[in-house]
């Protein structure tokens, strides 16, 4: 199996439990700070390498330090191609700060997102599955050449996985301004955040967010993300909760996009939609705790063993 991404890589400067080390009996210092490869495309493929997936990156980066980081340390990986990652001459990488205190994770703000490529039908020649990791973040993506390419995508046999995401922009008719229902025509498997389905959808309820779907001609699977409260998948009108798997939160960042790549390495092995997302939940899970230099990624088969205990032990 073969899987495309389009989505976002920027450098994330994360800090870590900003006030836990102690100076004169008053805790004062971080745990840490560090600098990591970061965004959507950047987290998925990673842990993509970890399961054994090939995947093509689609996406863009300044031609500055912090761009020859990222791809540094993206090169590392046995599975993944940058080829098709474009570096934009004197712009400056995107970078995000982020504050992580246990499960709490506080965005702080971001430079200006390079705008995305939109790949060409013949650089996903032996692509397996397509996902669009944060497609409501990436106004450049809002448009008919991009949904040509998901229809012939489809067309060729290619499998859509959406991640919807959202522009920090408040009080815009974010929906229609994205071509949501459009959009949604070509997609397999959609995946929609607590904040993406009240934006996009008017409510948080999932029985509530299918109606919706169903009003925008959307009859495929969904899965709704609720953090620390697991998820439910929605699949021919059938709803199926699935509870988090309880671990010691460290860094939240990039959560959601690691539990779209394990889903989509699900889907690779042709597993039912509940079956896809018990073993995200997990390995999304399994992500989150401390590390030194770059994110630990759990071995598939430890997931699998996992998902087996933890729902037995839920009948």
């Amino acid at each position: 199996m073969k899987i495309a991404l389009v989505g976002e890589l920027c450098e994330d400067i994360i800090m870590h439990c900003p006030v836990s080390h102690e100076v004169l009996g008053t805790k004062i210092w971080a745990e840490d700070i560090t600098i990591a490869a970061g965004g959507s495309a950047s987290y998925a493929c990673q842990a993509l390498d970890k399961m054994g997936i090939a995947t093509k990156i689609f996406s863009s980066l300044g031609d500055d330090e912090s761009a020859e980081r990222i791809l540094r340390q993206l090169m590392l990986l046995e599975s993944v191609d940058c080829s098709t990652i474009s570096i934009k001459k004197h712009t400056k990488t995107t970078k995000s700060m982020i504050v992580c205190n246990g499960s709490e994770k506080d965005f702080i703000g971001c430079s200006p997102m390079i705008e995305i490529e939109i790949p060409h039908i013949e650089e996903l020649l032996g692509i397996d599955l397509l996902y669009i990791a944060g497609y409501a973040l990436y106004p450049e993506l809002w448009n008919e050449r991009f949904l040509r390419l998901l229809t012939e995508a489809r067309q060729r046999g290619i499998l859509i996985v959406l991640d919807c995401q959202l522009l920090p922009i408040a009080d815009i008719e974010l929906s229609k301004l994205c071509r949501l229902p459009q959009i949604l025509s070509v997609v397999d498997h959609a995946l929609f955040a607590k904040k993406e389905m009240l934006s996009l959808l008017g409510t948080i309820e999932p029985e509530q967010a299918i109606k919706q779907l169903s009003g925008l001609g959307y009859d495929k699977t969904a899965i709704f993300k609720n953090g620390a409260l697991g998820c439910t998948v929605a699949e021919r009108g059938v709803l199926t909760n699935i509870p988090v798997y309880p671990v010691e939160v460290y860094d939240a960042v990039g959560s959601g996009d690691i539990f779209g790549a394990a889903y989509c390495y699900g889907i690779g092995r042709k597993w039912h939609a509940t079956d896809c997302a018990k073993f995200a939940t997990v390995y999304a899970a399994k992500s989150l705790g401390k590390f030194e230099k770059t994110k630990k990624y759990p071995h598939v088969q430890e997931v699998i063993d996992l998902v087996k205990r933890q729902w037995r032990k839920n009948k």
